[in-house]
């Protein structure tokens, strides 16, 4: 539930970031002249163009070409994610899904789909003095299996 609030508000922050720097643009490069000095300048000069062209052509290339950049930082970048994940796999427990799921009873590796865990066998008597039905648990695969690997 958090996640799609968080997400919503980065969403709308995204396009509320557009939408002012459109409009940014809009005043600043085709608004009216608000000085009356800056009326009879001319739009650009050669010397202004000769420091504006490489850097045009830059964009384009990094637009058109971009592996000519990124293939230079696939090793160390490949190296990285390696690492990451022996980190994550290393680190994640029989206990990660509840990360991801923290309403689920993740059972004991002993148990077998289905039975009630020695938590259920040894439940505490209601008030009534009859013991609640323990819910059904899975075993850590055959919840992976069912929540479709969820990691």
């Amino acid at each position: 539930q958090w996640s799609t609030i968080f997400t919503m508000v980065a969403a709308t922050g995204v396009i509320l970031a557009a939408l002012y720097m459109l409009h940014a643009v809009l005043k600043m490069f085709w608004g009216p002249v608000s000085k009356k000095e800056n009326e009879n300048l001319p739009d650009m000069t050669g010397r202004e163009w000769a420091a504006v062209a490489p850097l045009l052509v830059l964009v384009f290339w990094i637009g058109f070409f971009p592996n000519t950049f990124l293939e230079k930082s696939e090793d160390a970048v490949g190296q990285f994610i390696g690492d990451f994940r022996a980190k994550w796999d290393e680190s994640s427990s029989d206990d990660s899904l509840r990360l991801w799921h923290p309403d689920l009873h993740v059972a004991p590796e002993a148990a077998e789909p289905g039975e009630p865990t020695e938590e259920a066998a040894q439940a505490e008597p209601a008030a009534d003095g009859q013991r609640e039905a323990a819910l059904p648990t899975l075993t850590n695969e055959a919840l992976a299996m069912r929540l479709g690997g969820a990691r």
